[in-house]
Formats: structure tokens, C-alpha cells, sequence
């Protein structure tokens, strides 16, 4: 479960935002990540992330209550999501 974040007010691009986050010498298994950006939610009023792997596997976080937070998600975490990731694998 994510918290909702709070947006710093500084609107920033998801594909940049996720660029920016993942350095080449932390990558890890962003390298097979071909897509992360922020999306409507399917139902409801909220927004999630969506990520698409190279394999063609998609993945969604949930539970964003607008753009900004899925956004701020993107640029502030989703780093250490991918760590987190990396040392469960």
C-alpha cells in the first residue's frame, strides 16, 4: 500500500521525472522498463501508475488521489520501488 503523497507544486513529466530517477548505475530492472507514466484510474476519480515491462507484462500502482501525486510518486520513489524490487528477485 502506497501512502498519498503530497505534491510539491512543481508539476514535473512523468517520462523525465522516471529518467531522471533511474540512473543508469542504479537501474537495475528499469532497464526492461519500456513505459512509466501516470494514468486515470480504470473506476473512481483517482490515478495510478502504469508500467510496461519490455517482456510486454503491464503493472499498475494504484491509489493516487490526482495527476500530481502519481507524478510525484514517479519522480520521488519509484526508484526505491525498483530496489525493492530488485531485492525480492
Amino acid at each position: 500500500m502506497y501512502p498519498a503523497h503530497v505534491a510539491s507544486g512543481r508539476r514535473v513529466h512523468p517520462i523525465s521525472a522516471a529518467k531522471a530517477a533511474l540512473s543508469p548505475r542504479r537501474m537495475g530492472s528499469a532497464s526492461e522498463m519500456t513505459i512509466l507514466k501516470a494514468v486515470p484510474a480504470q473506476a473512481g476519480n483517482g490515478w495510478r501508475v502504469f508500467i510496461q515491462w519490455a517482456s510486454g507484462r503491464i503493472q499498475y500502482i494504484s491509489g493516487f488521489e490526482s495527476l500530481q501525486d502519481a507524478e510525484h510518486w514517479i519522480a520521488a520513489d519509484a526508484q526505491n520501488w525498483l530496489n525493492a524490487l530488485d531485492a525480492r528477485l
